[in-house]
């Protein structure tokens, strides 16, 4: 069916055996070959050179992938996922240190170091925080019972 398609169109003749030598070309990581066809000033349909300008674009990036094969940003992806699930189960955090706390802890990324930090705060000046806190809604309580009551 390719055969006889591309046989009524010379175009499309021209257009499918650049795809094919691209193709070829980027299989075996050969550069020079697809450096040569992308560079190559033949009189091409508009819509294939459109594809041939966007490969000139990129042909560093590409050169790259051709050199740094099977590198593959899977796993990074993987991690994202997964940091996404927490957050989404977790139904929030309120504090981010809790939240990143989690994050470590599923990565198992704790290491002996980060265990002996000391506490941000000794005993007495959490429970003098906990004070000061209730002392404040202690005082808008009263402040709103102030208000409800000037308004009655």
């Amino acid at each position: 069916m390719v055969n006889y398609l591309i046989k009524q169109d010379s175009a499309l003749y021209k257009c499918y055996w650049l795809f094919q030598e691209l193709r070829e070309a980027l299989e075996k990581d050969d550069f020079n070959k697809f450096n040569t066809l992308v560079n190559d000033k033949s009189t091409l349909p508009g819509y294939m050179f459109t594809a041939i300008k966007t490969l000139r674009k990129y042909k560093r990036q590409i050169k790259n992938t051709m050199y740094y094969n099977g590198l593959s940003n899977g796993p990074l992806e993987g991690i994202n996922n997964k940091i996404k699930v927490i957050k989404r189960i977790s139904y929030g955090y309120r504090f981010f240190c809790n939240f990143r706390g989690k994050i470590l802890l599923v990565f198992s990324l704790f290491s002996s170091s980060n265990t002996d930090k000391k506490p941000r705060y000794s005993k007495e000046e959490r429970l003098a925080i906990l004070d000061k806190r209730k002392e404040l809604k202690v005082k808008r309580k009263n402040k709103k019972k102030a208000i409800l009551f000037s308004i009655a």
